[in-house]
């Protein structure tokens, strides 16, 4: 597995805050060294991004709960706790410390749970809060907590300090979605007053590559289509390499086009900077180029994390199409990501209703989007995830919650209302 780098900015054991973070969110007086003393807290420029930066030299707080040991942490870099996650199967890098800084560059908070039992890390959780427009937070856990189901006891805690911390962050409304193989705690979810989700902050069916079959095996699994476009784009002379840091301003050149093409409006650069920066030094990130006669016209971005690589975005200029660069390109990630180690490429994400359709033996549904028709022709299979459950603090709006019929949650009318104050609330949404 990829392993960290050293560090030029701080400390061997802490990533580095970039210089341009700093700048656009404390001003031009402050460099990266100085968020890690005092000098930070007396800036002039506040905001929950600030509160966040000056937290990373805060610490933790330390409490026993009938044996084990739970420690409270809001700082920006945990790397026993990322540590833990990548030993643990089905794992995913939305609950790492390194993915709760990148969060925090677009204006959420991250902290953890962290429970150990004679000094090693058996459970946790990673909330991510965002401050409201009346007042409050809202509250997200993506694909948490991480807790095993054989141990009860070890559940009643995490879950119960995971509501704590919530109410310490002063949140209103929390969404919980439960990680890959945590269906069990829908259950314990709903014990304890969720219910199920208005919203889908985190996609609930994907599709991912089984990596331990070899080469051949995982050609054959492709199309017959697919197989013949990736041997056109050998012949015609598309290449593919690994990237690095240097090339994202090329990555965003080709956001440009990709979000142009498609009408969509895209991240600031900036943001894919702090992702880098974030995710690099532990070995979290790649890049992928296809180019053709030295020009790249597509790219992929992969976070690899645990056994698995996310394919997190994939870019296309809309040029040379008919040199099929899109198929080689994944394909030289899959070989990549066997290479080095990794189980499975999850292509990160399809509508569920297309997912229960295809495990319910239609391969081919009618709803499919051309995104999803190409990932399933890369001999991907469909996973579905748990969905999102929504809790609400306020004892009296609780009640009014779980008592709102299940039909009239779903309903047109309302679902509007949600999804335009969620808008607000989640932060937006951009590709």
């Amino acid at each position: 597995m990829p392993v960290a780098h050293g560090n030029d900015i701080l400390s061997q054991a802490e990533p580095p805050i970039s210089d341009l973070f700093v700048t656009e969110h404390f001003g031009p007086g402050c460099d990266a060294a100085d968020v890690l003393t005092s000098k930070a807290l007396s800036l002039p420029r506040g905001g929950v991004t600030m509160r966040v930066l000056a937290t990373h030299c805060a610490g933790s707080s330390v409490h026993e709960v009938g044996g084990y040991s739970v420690r409270i942490s809001d700082a920006i870099d945990d790397p026993e706790w990322d540590d833990y996650l990548e030993r643990t199967p089905l794992c995913a890098y939305t609950q790492a410390s390194c993915w709760g800084r990148v969060r925090a560059f677009t204006g959420w908070r991250p902290a953890r749970v962290v429970v150990s039992e004679h000094d090693r890390i058996v459970a946790g959780v990673q909330i991510l809060t965002r401050p409201l427009p009346a007042g409050g937070s809202v509250g997200r856990v993506s694909w948490g907590p991480v807790v095993r189901e054989d141990a009860p006891e070890l559940v009643e805690l995490v879950f119960d300090e995971m509501l704590a911390l919530g109410k310490a962050y002063n949140v209103q409304y929390l969404v919980v979605h439960p990680p890959r193989g945590g269906d069990w705690m829908c259950a314990e979810l709903a014990r304890r007053g969720f219910r199920p989700s208005l919203q889908e902050i985190e996609y609930t069916a994907t599709v991912c590559v089984d990596l331990e079959a070899n080469a051949d095996e995982l050609l054959a699994r492709m199309s017959r289509r697919c197989r013949e476009h990736i041997k056109l784009a050998e012949r015609r002379g598309v290449t593919v390499r690994r990237a690095s840091e240097a090339d994202l301003p090329i990555f965003n050149q080709l956001k440009d086009a990709h979000c142009a093409r498609l009408g969509y409006s895209r991240r600031d650069e900036r943001y894919y900077a702090e992702l880098w920066a974030a995710l690099a030094p532990r070995g979290h990130i790649e890049l992928f180029l296809a180019e053709y006669d030295g020009v790249p016209i597509s790219a992929e971005m992969a976070i690899v994390f645990g056994d698995t690589s996310y394919h997190h975005e994939r870019l296309w200029s809309g040029q040379h199409g008919d040199l099929r660069p899109n198929e080689i390109l994944e394909w030289y990630a899959f070989k990549w990501a066997k290479a080095e180690g990794y189980r499975w490429v999850d292509l990160v994400g399809i509508q569920r209703s297309v997912a229960e359709a295809m495990i319910a033996g239609d391969r081919a549904p009618a709803q499919l989007t051309s995104a999803e028709s190409f990932k399933l022709r890369l001999g991907a299979e469909p996973i579905l995830l748990p969905e999102g459950y929504d809790y609400v603090y306020n004892s009296a709006l609780r009640f009014v919650h779980r008592s709102i019929p299940s039909e009239a949650l779903t309903s047109g009318t309302l679902r509007g209302l949600v999804d335009r104050i969620s808008l607000r609330a989640w932060g937006g949404r951009k590709t």
